[in-house]
């Protein structure tokens, strides 16, 4: 389907309001033209920094743009003040002839930038869910939102839970046949409700279809156990229509109904109907032989005739067909069910998802009443919205930015939204983008405001005009209303040099090896299996990648690295079988957040130290433990049962010892303590003595096995924090992640366990956005399509951009959803296809094994497509690709191998730049397994980095209790430390407002006031006792100690709580509190109040702990001017304080002693916090003051 023709966007394309899409493509610089459109509004438009939305789809994309604006930011503010840019910039040009216009004009731009960089932390720059979380939370009033709720942001345990409660309601008190009717034929199992639960949580608004089915399991049920009980009897029509068949009485059609077959039948549909353990599909042929339709077809006499009108059968058949709307209903209820528990679980414990954030800001701006209040005051707050990654974004996300930036519905003529995205890779459906309703929002941009960014800054000049040859071909993408729009090169020159020697179809940026299938041991014409020729892929890429680390190749001035180069798969386990390929030849290699950390052997390592300390009884779990390879205990250092020599009982005795001690640490301290503590243990055989951890990272593989124990100890101290787990409840919650086939969560991707140059193996969905020098992609021959089967979310096919849930187990709805479920995939495919080529910078080697006829799955395999598809001159030219290759293969002749490869190197032909082909065909080699050795390289003597500039060391952040601990050194020294007197305690710390004075040091308060009686004197003295009762100051209700109303009791419960928190557990200590406490809270607040207490405030007129920073000596100007300020100095905060004059709130003896405060000159922010800010309301309507 071709486009109208999208112009250009350049630095000179004027930025006006209303709706403009930018369609990007693969290394066109879509992040760069958004921090250059920001600039461009900023310095061209007037628009400050604020009131610039702009919105990304992951965390990672949020943090890189506001660092790119940020930088962005100060190259266009050092480049209008030098008068000065890059030669290739041409925005920073324009804005540098602009300013030299006139002298008001250069005025402004300076102003305009300085400003944005000053108002950058009030930018709102985001993802999708943190903008609708900010104006939820902005606009609670106009939304209803209630204040406090938590965002929760992993919900795989309440999912659990949702599926065990599920499973417990369905199968523990069902009878036992219909318990296996529910696991076995309905799918009521922890794999498919999981797949299932997160469908309908995902978007919960999603039609469903069906919605209601004919009966219900229990109806079902009662009936099959009426059906069995007349089967079972003597006289049973099912026992006179075996008796007829078997005697031949010839009542039924002898083909159909033969005697020898008759007495089987019988017997398999007796054993169905009294334990049926699955649904007989309708078409098969032992149960269509009971069906009254079958009967009354085949009958041929009176009493055939007769029989089959008997009530039975046509029970029987409904039954049967009835039976596929089993699993639909089950299905259906659950998603009832799951649901309504996942918005009780919000309820009650006041929390949302990320979908919540959406669907709440979405219905208020439907509501005709509050939505365009709503709407105007969001969009009272911004002039311009940016949408990055728009191709990801689904019917939801573009309902609320089209409303309230687009003007759909509701008039927005003066708000700027671009719209940038690259439908060409839009790969996300399965977390619900839908490419549709990017090309439906296409539509709302007029003509001459759609543009395109037609230049590549990331490949070379060769690479693109190759993929500009393969990909630019009619129909490559289907009939989705995606074109392929050629770019140009930035990177004229390929920047990877070959030896001169080199043949030019070997040095081709673009390769195509082709896999002869026969050489593997499969006869000619067939195909091998796909696990043989995987394994044999992962090798032969990895003997390609040695060949050519190993080969005379340079990048630029130097020889290419294993960093270079990188390995794109589909899924874990070709990631593996890559990983296991390189490392076997010596090559270093890394898989990028591809699995799960919780399917790594260390997971069950730490599975087992979990059980092991949860049960330490149990003599068989340490044993296992000890064997594990986490503590590599050989057979004959462990307990067989026989009597142990003493040194190997020692050593068993120190080993349960140890195990004990855990679990003790364990329940005192946490988790993260009792692991650590692991990490130290030095088994007793070790020799020569070595802790677990480091020898860990001494075998091979340790750095990945290291990553990976660190990795789950935080999760699972993570788990532990947030739900108080106990013991047991960890081991139990770790169990269940291992079990699970998949974890959606971010959190438990792996991750990286090196930084050296290695060798990338990452999925294709993974490697969007970033790019590698080298890129092997050897498995994208695969037919990812032909798996989707209901349930199932796919597009409404009367219109696309709105999906539904199909959850119909059977029948012409799920053949429909299938059908179309596949189409979208191998569409997708064709996108991740792109995807993958594009992320080289030079050089691209792609693997194709070819086609076995059409009826082989590959034809359906998006290199299939684009490699042996339609060309515009083709007869069977169609805008449908995938499918049109099809018909091509065996009308062309094209089944046989030799022919794809000749079409091939005519592909490869046909691609020549100047003479030099950019695409090459090689066939594939056998592997071989050269080991690689990387070169030698001469280490860098390495030298101290000098300081080379003066550091501002007086500008810091200070404490008054830093300041008071310098005088009182100082009145325990004449000579002042300077470290001190800078505010740095006796470890080099900076002192805090939770520093604790030198005990040894007089109190500069001690003769302020007489001591003769101290009524919490019988309180253990020292700082830990004063924390104490600060902390029951803090947490104590004043109005307890009210005396028309004295709570003794509350006022007990707050001390001993926090007394036993501070380790004081005497009663006594609890009773001197609660008779010495109430005296101080019914204590006049004079001077400044009098006839005020403490006992008459309320709980809402107090703020505890009111943490505050303030500049001082001109802190809040350090880093952006040169004026000098004068340090605050104990003379100065003398006489500012002498000026109040008000000896009863300022005592003059203190006051003397402010001036000779033995601190250093201060100059930054003082920090600190606020024991308590009150308020004094004279009546309940009055507003108060606050004090």
């Amino acid at each position: 389907m071709n486009q109208p023709q999208m112009s250009p966007f350049g630095p000179h394309t004027p930025v006006i309001p209303g709706i403009t899409l930018l369609e990007a493509s693969a290394g066109t610089g879509k992040t760069y033209q958004i921090t250059n459109l920001v600039l461009r509004l900023i310095v061209d438009n007037g628009v400050r920094l604020p009131r610039i939305l702009v919105v990304t789809f992951t965390k990672a994309a949020t943090a890189e743009l506001k660092e790119r604006i940020r930088q962005r930011l100060v190259e266009a503010q050092r480049a209008v003040e030098l008068g000065e840019a890059a030669a290739d910039d041409a925005l920073l040009a324009r804005f540098i002839s602009d300013a030299n216009t006139t002298a008001t004009r250069k005025i402004a731009i300076r102003q305009r930038l300085r400003r944005a960089r000053e108002e950058f932390d009030q930018a709102l720059i985001s993802t999708i869910h943190g903008f609708c979380q900010r104006m939820l939370q902005l606009h609670a009033f106009e939304t209803g939102t209630a204040f406090g709720r938590t965002l929760q942001t992993d919900d795989s345990t309440l999912l659990d839970t949702i599926v065990d409660d599920w499973m417990t309601h369905r199968l523990h008190s069902a009878p036992s046949a219909l318990a296996r009717l529910l696991r076995q034929g309905c799918g009521v199992n922890r794999t498919q409700l999981r797949r299932l639960v997160r469908l309908a949580v995902h978007d919960p608004d999603l039609p469903r279809l069906p919605q209601t089915v004919p009966i219900t399991l229990e109806e079902w049920f009662d009936e099959l156990r009426a059906l069995d009980d007349i089967a079972q009897a003597p006289d049973s029509p099912v026992q006179q229509l075996t008796d007829l068949v078997a005697k031949r009485q010839k009542a039924f059609h002898g083909t159909t109904y033969r005697a020898t077959s008759a007495s089987g039948r019988l017997q398999t549909l007796q054993q169905w109907l009294s334990a049926p353990s699955h649904l007989p599909d309708p078409s098969d042929a032992w149960i269509r032989w009971f069906f009254a339709s079958q009967l009354r077809a085949k009958a041929t006499s009176a009493v055939g005739r007769t029989l089959s009108e008997h009530a039975f059968f046509a029970r029987l058949e409904a039954l049967v067909r009835n039976g596929a709307a089993l699993a639909t209903g089950e299905r259906i209820a659950f998603v009832d069910h799951a649901q309504a528990a996942i918005q009780a679980h919000h309820r009650v414990h006041d929390t949302q998802s990320f979908q919540d954030l959406l669907r709440d800001l979405d219905r208020v701006l439907a509501q005709p009443d509050r939505g365009p209040r709503l709407c105007m005051a969001i969009r009272s707050r911004f002039d311009a919205a940016l949408i990055d990654e728009f191709q990801d974004t689904d019917a939801l996300q573009w309902r609320i930015f089209g409303q309230v930036f687009g003007g759909i519905g509701r008039p927005a003529p003066d708000h700027y939204l671009y719209l940038i995205g690259d439908p060409k890779q839009a790969i996300y459906g399965f977390r619900g983008a839908n490419v549709h309703v990017y090309l439906n929002a296409r539509g709302e941009a007029p003509l001459h405001r759609r543009f395109t960014m037609q230049r590549n800054y990331r490949s070379d000049g060769p690479l693109v005009a190759a993929m500009n040859h393969m990909m630019g071909r009619a129909g490559v993408f289907g009939d989705t209303g995606i074109d392929y729009i050629p770019v140009s090169a930035h990177h004229p020159n390929s920047r990877i040099q070959f030896p001169s020697d080199t043949d030019p179809n070997v040095s081709a940026p673009l390769q195509l090896v082709w896999v002869d299938e026969s050489s593997l041991g499969g006869a000619a014409g067939t195909l091998v299996g796909n696990t043989l020729l995987n394994t044999h892929l992962a090798s032969a890429c990895a003997s390609n990648i040695v060949g050519l680390l190993t080969g005379d190749v340079r990048i630029g001035d130097r020889a290419i690295r294993a960093g270079d180069c990188a390995v794109l798969v589909r899924g874990h386990g070709q990631a593996a079988s890559v990983h296991a390929a390189l490392t076997a030849r010596g090559v270093p290699a890394v898989i990028a957040s591809q699995g799960q950390v919780f399917h790594t052997p260390e997971a069950q390592s730490l599975h087992r130290w979990l059980q092991a300390l949860s049960s330490p009884s149990n003599h068989g779990l340490a044993r296992v433990l000890a064997a594990d390879p986490l503590f590599a205990w050989s057979a004959a250092e462990l307990p067989d049962g026989q009597d142990l020599d003493p040194l190997s009982a020692a050593h068993w005795e120190s080993w349960l010892t140890t195990l004990a001690g855990w679990r003790v640490l364990f329940q005192r301290t946490g988790f993260m303590a009792s692991f650590r503590a692991m990490l130290d243990h030095i088994p007793p055989w070790s020799e020569p003595p070595c802790a677990v951890g480091p020898r860990i990272l001494g075998t091979e593989g340790g750095e990945r096995r290291m990553t990976d124990f660190l990795h789950i100890a935080e999760l699972l101290h993570k788990q532990q924090a947030t739900t108080r787990s106990s013991l047991v409840g960890l081991t139990s919650w770790l169990e269940r992640r291992r079990l699970e086939g998949h974890d959606d969560t971010e959190a438990a991707e792996l991750r990286l366990e090196t930084d050296e140059e290695a060798v990338q193996v990452v999925t294709v969905h993974k490697s969007k956005g970033l790019q590698y020098g080298v890129v092997f992609a050897p498995f994208l021959w695969k037919d990812e399509g032909g798996r989707s089967h209901p349930p199932v979310v796919t597009a409404d096919p009367n219109d696309p951009t709105q999906r539904r849930l199909v959850l119909s187990a059977s029948g012409p709805l799920a053949e429909a959803a299938t059908e179309r479920a596949d189409l979208d995939s191998r569409q997708e495919g064709v996108r991740l296809l792109y995807v993958a080529l594009t992320r080289a910078r030079h050089r691209c080697v792609v693997y194709w094994p070819g086609m076995m006829g059409s009826r082989d799955r590959r034809v359906h395999a998006p290199l299939a497509a684009v490699l042996h598809g339609t060309h515009p001159s083709d007869p069977h030219a169609s805008s449908d690709r995938i499918l049109s290759a099809v018909q091509r293969l065996a009308d062309d002749g094209l089944e046989a191998p030799d022919a794809q490869l000749a079409e091939l190197r005519d592909l490869a032909r046909t691609s020549a730049l100047d003479g030099v082909p950019t695409v090459g065909v090689q066939v594939l080699a056998a592997p071989d397994s050269r080991i690689w050795s990387p070169p030698k390289e001469p280490l860098e003597r390495l030298k101290a980095r000098q300081l080379d500039r003066a550091v501002d060391d007086g500008w810091r952040r200070h404490s008054y209790s830093a300041i008071t601990r310098s005088d009182l050194s100082r009145q325990a020294d004449d000579q002042v430390d300077p470290a001190r007197a800078l505010g740095f305690d006796d470890d080099g710390l900076q002192g805090s407002e939770h520093s604790r004075p030198h005990l040894s040091a007089p109190s500069p308060v001690s003769n302020l006031a007489e001591r003769a009686d101290v009524p919490l004197a019988g309180l253990p003295a020292g700082a830990d006792a004063g924390t104490c009762l600060h902390a029951i100051f803090e947490h104590v209700d004043f109005r307890s100690a009210h005396p028309e109303s004295l709570d003794a009791d509350a006022l007990r419960a707050v001390a001993t709580r926090q007394l036993e928190q501070h380790g004081f557990r005497d009663e006594k200590h609890a009773d001197l509190v609660v008779e010495h406490f109430p005296a101080v809270f019914q204590t006049p607040l004079a001077p400044l109040l009098p006839g005020h207490r403490l006992c008459d405030i309320h709980l809402d007129d107090r703020l505890d702990e009111l943490r505050f920073d303030f500049p001082i000596a001109g802190g809040d100007a350090h880093g952006r001017t040169q004026e000098k300020f004068s340090r605050v100095t104990s003379r100065a905060l003398h006489r500012a304080l002498s000026t109040r004059g008000d000896h009863d709130v300022v005592p003059l003896e203190w006051l003397n002693r402010v001036a000779h405060l033995g601190f250093a000159p201060l100059a930054g922010m003082m920090t600190g916090s606020i024991d308590l800010v009150f308020r004094v309301r004279e009546t309940a309507a009055d507003i108060g003051r606050w004090f």
